[in-house]
């Protein structure tokens, strides 16, 4: 009979691994839902917040498509999360350097 810190350990594992299962099933959908919108409706943003559009909207569209793409990794990831760990790690990278790149772009 295994231990009792054992046994609370695989069910901890298992209640673990159904959170992170939901968690990027639900940014798979998020991604692909915004990179869709983006796509169709490259200067929705700007419309919304009532700021100048860009005089390019393809680079919206862009963005959108990497969002998307960055869902469907991660839609991927929630079916099998210890095969891919790889996407875990892109997607991590996408959105911390995503969001840097953003921060020094304002700081300018």
């Amino acid at each position: 009979m295994p231990e009792y810190g054992t046994y609370f350990n695989i069910i901890t594992m298992m209640t673990h691994e159904k959170f992170y299962r939901y968690l990027f099933a639900c940014a798979a959908v998020y991604n692909i839902i915004w990179g869709v919108v983006i796509i169709i409706f490259p200067n929705l943003i700007f419309e919304v917040f009532n700021i100048e559009p860009l005089n390019y909207p393809f680079l919206m569209s862009g963005i959108g498509m990497f969002v998307a793409a960055y869902g469907y990794g991660y839609w991927v990831v929630s079916a099998d999360l210890k095969r891919y760990p790889q996407l875990v790690v892109i997607g991590l990278m996408g959105k911390t350097l995503g969001i840097s790149m953003t921060q020094a772009s304002a700081c300018v």
